[in-house]
């Protein structure tokens, strides 16, 4: 799965915008929290709707900061400013994700990330 591929490859930074609860990314929790545990210089922050809250709420004991928003019709990864997965909602599960390392779009991404961000609820 691409998305636990860019987290693997993260050093710095990791944001991340889940607008579904992701089964795969769940069922595979513990080798992110191994990721993210050892070193823990790596800042993780995470967006989810707030139907997700109790899923996700398990990665906020090993340091990922968590915010959630009433809805989200989409979603991403984004990888030390390097790399950049943005997921297209369609209803229930994931129809069309992009995959980039293009400057310019990693950078819309992030900046979108931010601005979501500091709109959000801190859980």
């Amino acid at each position: 799965m691409k998305i636990i591929d860019l987290m693997s490859k993260t050093r710095e930074e990791l944001l991340l915008a889940l607008h579904l609860k992701l089964n795969t990314l769940i069922n595979y929790y513990s080798k992110l929290v191994n990721r993210f545990t050892y070193p823990s210089d790596i800042r993780v922050r995470m967006l989810i709707p707030e139907s997700l809250v109790d899923d996700m709420s398990i990665f906020k004991k090993f340091g990922i900061k968590i915010r959630c928003r009433d809805e989200m019709y989409g979603g991403g990864v984004i990888s030390d400013r390097r790399e950049a997965l943005i997921l297209l909602d369609s209803g229930r599960r994931i129809s069309t994700a992009i995959w980039s390392t293009h400057t310019s779009l990693i950078e819309l991404a992030k900046m979108y990330f931010e601005r979501l961000w500091e709109a959000s609820k801190e859980i």
